[in-house]
């Protein structure tokens, strides 16, 4: 905040994507804010908004959870919320926590459809479309690498979103 209020400009960098999305970087953007300094963004790498982009699900409505907490009760809370959502979802999952979080989904929620993006923009990059069965195999016969990230279509948007705007007259 110094350097802010001397004149200097400063830049917040994030290792995973996007300072300030599932990032603490907030933070330092409220107390700038506070301050009463200027915040301007500079767009840059989202792994949030390329995993949407190629996701093949609805995104013109979605919640984004992050990483899930730790602790089961608050967890299990937020994982029963999505059921009634009625928007796609985006949660983080770190390689360690992904199988257990996939099968604990699962079993809330039923075998609706999802995509799972690992390692966005990098050399072992993988984007996979299916129902929480055939993910689940998938990624337990292979090591688990990689942040992942699940998206979760809702379970009311299948008939509603299936169709490309203007797709009736032809397009």
């Amino acid at each position: 905040m110094g350097a802010l209020n001397r004149g200097e400009n400063v830049a917040i960098v994030s290792s995973r994507g996007t300072p300030g999305i599932s990032d603490p970087a907030y933070l330092l953007v409220r107390a700038a804010h506070q301050a009463g300094l200027p915040v301007v963004p500079i767009p840059g790498a989202s792994s949030l908004a390329a995993a949407l982009s190629a996701s093949g699900v609805p995104t013109d409505r979605f919640c984004f959870v992050g990483f899930l907490p730790r602790r089961p009760s608050k967890r299990r809370r937020i994982i029963e919320e999505l059921k009634t959502r009625d928007e796609t979802a985006v949660i983080y999952e770190s390689p360690h926590r992904f199988l257990k979080t996939m099968s604990e989904l699962h079993s809330a929620l039923g075998d609706r459809e999802l995509t799972i993006c690992r390692e966005l923009t990098k050399k072992f990059e993988e984007i996979r479309l299916g129902g929480f069965a055939d993910l689940i195999e998938h990624f337990s016969s292979r090591p688990v690498r990689g942040e992942f990230i699940i998206i979760l279509r809702a379970s009311s948007s299948k008939e509603k979103h299936d169709q490309i705007p203007g797709q009736e007259e032809g397009i």
